[in-house]
């Protein structure tokens, strides 16, 4: 579970493009850190990446099953696709 106080949250849908969470949610015009966040996968799968803000992830990355809830510490790097269904994922974020 993420540390912190809860400032910001947004559902985020997963398609068959990858995509990465909102920037000026993590990281607003002016703060020099990024907000942790906190992401449960809500309906469909998808597989997700921690380690680069371009990359696609695929079946050699990580599984984010429904009901699965990941702790990110640095946003701008999360990557995530859908598996096989879209979905949606919820995300809160937390000052650190």
């Amino acid at each position: 579970m993420a540390d912190g106080v809860p400032v910001a949250e947004e559902t985020v849908d997963s398609s068959a493009t990858a995509a990465g969470l909102t920037e000026s949610l993590y990281k607003p015009t002016g703060m020099r850190v990024e907000r942790r966040a906190l992401i449960e996968v809500l309906t469909n799968d998808v597989y997700y990446r921690l380690d680069s803000a371009t990359a696609t992830p695929d079946s050699n990355d990580h599984a984010g099953l429904v009901g699965m809830r990941i702790d990110v510490r640095y946003p701008s790097r999360f990557r995530y696709i859908r598996q096989s269904a879209d979905g949606k994922l919820k995300v809160t974020y937390f000052e650190v």
